[in-house]
């Protein structure tokens, strides 16, 4: 069986992630990784993800 075969994908509120998401995942030690694509992704540090998504949100 697939590790995620019975996962459903939900969205989130954008403030959410930053604020809660972001910080339980660098209190449990947990960097995520981004353009997942099968085969291979690239993890990112947490401060690094925030910074670049509140940099491109004053855009809007």
């Amino acid at each position: 069986m697939e590790l995620w075969g019975k996962s459903m994908p939900e969205m989130i509120d954008l403030d959410d992630f930053l604020e809660e998401w972001l910080q339980g995942m660098i209190a449990d030690g947990i960097n995520p990784s981004i353009f997942y694509n099968r085969n291979d992704s690239v993890s990112i540090e947490i401060p690094t993800l925030k910074e670049d998504i509140e940099e491109e949100l004053k855009k809007y």
